[in-house]
């Protein structure tokens, strides 16, 4: 899907395998992937039966990786209920489905027993995931309960803090990070407005390089990498789930690679202020000018204390 390989009928049009691009399901006129898997009628009965709440103003008619992000924002909201959440791969699975069955079959499934065989599906996997709890010592251990205030790095580490901001209509962000040690001294910070990106997500992302490249010419020797974005955590924890930003994340864990040990962690956005007011500095208060400095920003002073108190 993110890799733009669903062969949909606009993509084999576009390799010479037919001329026709139309929707077979609604008589759409281009059956493209964001029109098959999100705006279709069948797509948007599907997530209203399973209960999945659509993006405000809608999913995007052209950009599968903005509502590929609005899904896994709901997948880590805890107000959804979490069958809803788990099956939610389930149901694009079953959509994508039911168009083959519609073009290569020519029968239209019922959109209920595609939403019921998502869920059964996904409670299936979720038993399957099930280990013994003797098995389960072999694994790491899932991250706690999220850091609401700021807390101290392990002894011989240093932690860093990233904050990244982002306005969508300039498409402008900016990025902070603040390195503290284990006595919660400040020893760096740091402020540039970095290159413009087509989606909050990625801005983080690209903030998180800059940052993790930046501890590497510090020579910092062991880092804990703290912010409040689920999604950049696990793209930086689980590179190989994101194929869209492969490149992107293989740079990073080149320069993480450096590090004699690192780890990355989400923390709640209490835990996490001085970052993202240093970086919304620049897309709020329009401060362009990239700086490095040691010790904390003063003008955040009482922040910087307030925070780690």
């Amino acid at each position: 899907m993110l890799s733009g390989a669903l062969a949909i009928s606009e993509r084999l049009a576009s390799r010479g395998c037919g001329g026709d691009v139309s929707c077979m399901r609604c008589g759409s006129n281009a059956e493209t992937i964001c029109h098959m898997l999100f705006v279709c009628p069948v797509a948007r009965q599907a997530f209203a039966l399973a209960n999945i709440p659509s993006p405000v103003g809608d999913f995007s008619i052209t950009e599968v990786d903005k509502n590929w992000e609005h899904l896994l924002t709901v997948m880590q909201d805890d107000e959804v209920p979490c069958m809803v959440r788990a099956a939610i791969p389930w149901v694009l699975w079953g959509i994508w489905k039911h168009r083959n069955t519609v073009v290569f079959q020519g029968k239209n499934g019922n959109i209920r027993d595609l939403i019921t065989k998502a869920f059964e599906d996904s409670n299936q996997w979720q038993a399957a995931q099930s280990l013994p709890a003797e098995a389960k010592l072999h694994y790491p251990a899932k991250q706690g309960a999220l850091e609401r205030k700021w807390c101290k790095p392990v002894t011989g580490f240093v932690k860093c803090n990233i904050g990244s901001s982002w306005y969508s209509k300039s498409r402008l962000s900016g990025g902070a990070w603040i390195v503290r040690d284990e006595y919660g001294q400040v020893l760096y910070h740091a402020r540039d407005a970095l290159p413009a990106s087509d989606s909050q997500f990625l801005a983080a992302l690209q903030c998180c390089s800059w940052s993790i490249e930046a501890l590497c010419i510090l020579q910092v020797a062991k880092v804990e990498i703290a912010l409040d974005n689920a999604m950049v955590i696990d793209a930086i924890n689980s590179p190989t789930a994101w194929p869209r930003f492969s490149l992107l994340l293989s740079n990073i864990h080149e320069n993480l690679s450096k590090f004699g040990s690192w780890r990355a962690t989400q923390v709640a956005s209490t835990a996490n202020s001085v970052a993202m007011a240093i970086s919304k500095s620049v897309t709020r208060d329009g401060r362009l000018q990239s700086y490095l400095s040691l010790g904390g920003p003063s003008w955040l002073h009482h922040q910087v204390r307030s925070e780690a108190s």
